[in-house]
């Protein structure tokens, strides 16, 4: 694991950066996230949305006033969360970042997009003095051994993809080696990309994964933007009114281009750039200097999470990798329920019947039955529905609460909110808004408010405790004006009223609920209790625990290290378990920290010590060779390891003796000893 110092999230608001601090605070306390990490979340506090550019600015200003030491001694990671998820407003729609995942894991906080950032970066060789900007919305993954040491100023890292697929995303043109960026190409038709960006020999090219890679020299020139005079004041103070925006991957990467002039930089950013030339002009004497480097990694994965059609492809490609987290233990307690047709987490009590071939996501449902869903389709927080109607393809619902009760959003994962109705043509539950409408004998007017912006998030669309013959009706075309003169006089709300009516730390308490009682059963089933936390059994049993089903499962527990791990848990949560029969040895978990030498940090570069040091000696076995297996139900296999802080520096020989004892020998000291029973383990016995 590679420690970065500090992780920086930028958000939109004050109300959504407050958020985010609980929800990492609460993860740092459950002992996932590493403690040494300085997590801090900045709110843009910008009047209009300041770009990704001006997002990191305001940022990293913000950030040099508070830290203790230079960029140089630092290793940052900041990950850009400064918009809304307007293209997925019912799973995520303070944005994506803690957007639930179906992974592998003990813990009763669910997995979340946040926690495939941190496992990325918690492998990444760093640099000291880097800094790395990452978005919000990917989920990335990719062979660090092939990443290289040497990376320049600027450096960005892409994957081999289609030109479709680079057509959505900024694309590196490398030279004939692969080594150094020839051109970058922002969002441009698959084409020109075909033309002017191929990777020789493969038909495909080379797609930016938005992951970019900073120095220390380049982060310090980063920050004078922010003192730059421009005629309305800094351009920071620019950027915080809102009077402009900066793009990173537009104004900032292309100016770093090997190469470019003046004139060819103002040819490629003035269309889409909302900047005046004055200061294009600035920012290119600036960053000219520096030269734009990129590495194709491989072994890649890279999801983009824009759609509900995205997060459904990300949830299978998970499992097709079958991603592990940095916290995962050799056996987790709590697993999604994967196949080709369901991917289901967070939830229980479940029936949905298979045979569509094509993927169902449920997350956070609880005693449901579901007859006949048709594939694509997400569903979200549903209690206690029983529905044997046909849910078509491409169909979601997620079920919120209001002030008298549940509203069911119903839409389609193709679905765009943010379009409005006056500038585009965005969909309802897959249709035409304004064929929608007209199919249910309503008009826009019946819709929105005066005052509303005219776009999906503020449409006043879903009804309170709706009937399921009338939830159909959103998907089917209702037959006579009943359902039309019902809708109208009904209690409606739109998914902006929705979101303000409750939000991710209540989505969040419901999803550790629900994995807490998950957990429960599989204690109480005799399938867990092997890697779960003590405060989450704690709080999974808080209430009414059933003392004596828990203390048959330990005195029938066999293996001995086990047995130690269940004891500490069960007197954690009742006085009356005090007198449990001990494990055959003593395990000692609670060290006082106050009781441990200070040593002193005074040893050299390159200078040898000789000391002596305690080794730690593993051993286990049974029909595998992986602990925590025994011996004792007929395995064969026998696994001994001996190391020092996870390394091995000690050369280990082993033979098999006839006796069944242990014997240790020290060659280079010519001590011995015996283990011939438990009792020899004890610290306090042994030579």
């Amino acid at each position: 694991m590679s420690l970065f110092n500090t992780c920086i999230i930028t958000t939109s608001s004050e109300s959504v950066a407050k958020m985010y601090r609980a929800l990492i605070d609460k993860r740092v306390q459950h002992g996932l996230y590493p403690a040494e990490i300085s997590f801090r979340v900045y709110s843009d506090n910008a009047d209009n949305a300041p770009g990704s550019g001006g997002a990191l600015l305001l940022a990293l200003e913000r950030y040099s006033k508070e830290m203790d030491r230079d960029f140089d001694d630092q290793k940052i990671l900041v990950i850009n969360a400064g918009g809304a998820n307007a293209l997925m407003p019912a799973f995520s729609p303070e944005g994506p970042l803690f957007t639930p995942l179906p992974l592998d894991s003990s813990s009763i906080l669910s997995p979340v997009v946040l926690d495939l950032h941190l496992n990325l970066f918690l492998s990444y060789p760093w640099n000291k003095g880097e800094l790395i900007v990452c978005p919000d919305n990917i989920i990335a993954d990719f062979d660090m051994s092939a990443i290289r040491e040497v990376r320049g100023d600027i450096c960005g890292f892409s994957i081999s993809s289609s030109f479709e697929n680079g057509a959505s995303h900024g694309v590196y043109k490398y030279d004939s080696f692969r080594t150094e960026v020839i051109d970058y190409f922002q969002k441009v038709d698959p084409m020109t990309l075909r033309l002017k960006a191929s990777l020789e020999g493969t038909g495909e090219c080379a797609v930016d994964i938005g992951i970019i890679s900073l120095s220390s020299k380049f982060v310090k020139a980063f920050l004078q933007l922010a003192r730059l005079q421009l005629r309305s004041g800094t351009f920071l103070e620019t950027i915080r009114s809102g009077a402009a925006s900066l793009d990173f991957y537009l104004e900032i990467i292309t100016a770093t281009l090997s190469g470019i002039d003046f004139d060819n930089y103002q040819k490629a950013v003035a269309s889409r750039s909302k900047l005046d030339n004055t200061t294009l002009k600035k920012i290119f004497t600036v960053f000219s200097d520096f030269t734009l480097k990129a590495m194709l990694t491989r072994a890649a994965t890279f999801s983009h999470l824009r759609t509900a059609s995205d997060y459904i492809d990300a949830c299978n490609e998970l499992q097709r990798r079958e991603m592990r987290l940095f916290y995962n233990s050799d056996v987790d307690e709590i697993r999604p329920f994967c196949s080709s047709e369901l991917i289901s987490f967070n939830s229980f009590q479940l029936n949905i019947p298979l045979g569509k071939h094509k993927t169902v996501i449920v997350e956070s449902v609880q005693k449901c039955t579901i007859d006949n869903l048709l594939g694509d389709n997400i569903i979200t927080g549903l209690t206690d529905w029983n529905y044997d109607g046909i849910i078509p393809e491409g169909i979601c619902i997620e079920q919120r609460p209001c002030d008298t009760g549940t509203v069911k959003i119903v839409y389609s994962v193709y679905d765009q909110y943010k379009i409005s109705i006056d500038t585009g043509k965005p969909t309802v539950c897959g249709k035409s808004f304004l064929q929608w409408l007209s199919d249910r004998n309503l008009t826009p007017d019946d819709i929105w408010g005066e005052l509303d912006p005219r776009d999906l998030n503020h449409a006043h669309l879903y009804t309170v405790d709706c009937s399921d013959e009338f939830l159909a009706g959103y998907w089917t075309i209702p037959i006579g004006e009943q359902w039309s003169e019902k809708f109208k006089s009904a209690q409606r709300y739109s998914i902006k009223e929705l979101d303000s009516l409750s939000s991710i730390l209540d989505r969040d308490d419901k999803r550790q609920n629900i994995r807490m009682e998950i957990l429960k059963k599989q204690i109480l089933s005799g399938k867990g209790w092997v890697t779960a936390s003590f405060n989450d059994f704690k709080l999974s049993f808080s209430k009414n625990p059933p003392l004596q089903t828990l203390q048959q499962i330990y005195q029938s527990t066999g293996d001995y290290l086990l047995k130690s791990y269940r004891k500490s848990h069960l007197e954690g949560i009742s006085d009356k378990l005090l007198d449990l029969e001990k494990p055959g040895f003593f395990i000692d978990d609670r060290t006082d920290p106050q009781s441990l030498p200070v040593f002193s940090d005074t040893v050299l570069n390159e200078r040898i010590i000789i000391a002596d040091c305690p080794l730690r000696v593993d051993l286990a076995g049974g029909w595998t060779d992986l602990p925590p297996f025994t011996l004792q139900n007929g395995g064969a296999v026998v696994n001994f390891a001996v190391d020092l802080n996870e390394k091995p520096p000690v050369q280990v020989i082993c033979r098999v003796t006839k006796d069944p004892v242990i014997r240790l020998f020290s060659i280079d000291q010519g001590a011995a000893e015996t283990i011939s029973n438990f009792e020899d383990l004890d610290i306090n016995q042994g030579a």
